[in-house]
């Protein structure tokens, strides 16, 4: 039987949740719950830490398992009723292992990075704000002091924070060499090895390059029907905002890393779209950060 009801994300909502759900255990005679989520991005993380920290079993799916599940229910209905209940169905047929929650210190460094992200944002709205107002005819000097004083508030917290983000690697050795380690692969900076490390929790979190390639939405999505072949594409799940800090990064690698040079180049030689063949270079650019966490060496391009 599916019932349909409504939560919001928030700590209120996660207790609404979580007497609901020990309301529907009663009346089937059970106290063994299980939740299952999807991994839409960073929506699902506040939930699943907090049922986590309650003392529940959760399981985080990839949405691309998900939508092939659909698929082979004949599913072409998509609203939110529809996809939970796809979801619920999956996870009673397919008994998912738990999700293991990351060690703090990698779940501190993403929430680290994450934030000061959003701070930067507000720096870049608030300066173009302020170039806005000062290229008026009468500008309006007591909004663009205010302005510039947020602007300096903003900056002495981003600041702050990545001082404490510096404080928590240097504080802990094995930290700081699995930084070290992906901040040796030519084009990766110390904030792209910072957060590859949390993602990947030093090495830890996959069984496999292509795994945490998939992770991070950088699969290649193939798109045929019979024997006519469409354009492939990134399949971009997972979280977006840690996918999109591995464009530069592999923009810069394209210019100074030969391993991901030559994958470039070799591809627009094949006819290969600009963007097509950026996206390869980010997905090798984690293929090669899991390997030295993994095999806990540094980067040498000679073995590429």
């Amino acid at each position: 039987k599916s019932i349909k009801k409504t939560f919001s994300n928030d700590p209120k909502g996660y207790e609404e949740l979580i007497s609901w759900a020990k309301r529907q255990g009663r009346r089937e005679n059970t106290e063994d719950i299980q939740f299952i989520v999807e991994s839409t991005g960073v929506y699902y993380e506040n939930l699943a830490f907090y049922l986590v920290d309650s003392g529940f079993k959760i399981s985080v799916i990839n949405p691309a398992h998900i939508k092939a599940f659909g698929k082979s229910l004949g599913s072409r209905t998509k609203t939110d009723h529809k996809d939970a209940y796809i979801i619920t169905l999956f996870g009673m047929r397919q008994n998912p292992d738990p999700w293991q929650p990351p060690a703090p210190k990698y779940r501190k460094l993403i929430d680290y990075r994450r934030t000061i992200e959003a701070y930067q944002k507000q720096k870049v709205m608030i300066i173009n704000r302020i170039k806005a107002l000062e290229t008026r005819k009468e500008p309006l000097n007591d909004i663009i002091a205010i302005e510039k004083e947020t602007l300096q508030k903003i900056e002495e917290k981003i600041k702050e924070l990545k001082k404490q983000m510096e404080e928590l690697i240097e504080n802990d050795p094995d930290l700081k060499k699995e930084v070290e380690l992906v901040e040796s692969i030519s084009g990766i900076g110390k904030d792209t090895a910072m957060l590859l490390v949390a993602v990947m929790e030093g090495g830890k979190k996959f069984s496999s390059a292509k795994e945490a390639a998939a992770y991070l939405g950088l699969s290649v999505a193939r798109n045929q029907s019979g024997n006519i072949e469409g354009k492939s594409r990134l399949d971009k799940q997972g979280p977006t905002d840690i996918r999109k800090c591995l464009y530069l990064p592999a923009v810069t690698a394209i210019r100074w890393n030969p391993i991901i040079k030559n994958l470039y180049e070799r591809l627009l030689e094949r006819g290969k779209a600009k963007m097509v063949a950026i996206g390869a270079a980010m997905r090798k650019l984690v293929h090669i950060a899991f390997g030295v966490l993994k095999n806990k060496t540094e980067f040498n391009p000679s073995l590429g």
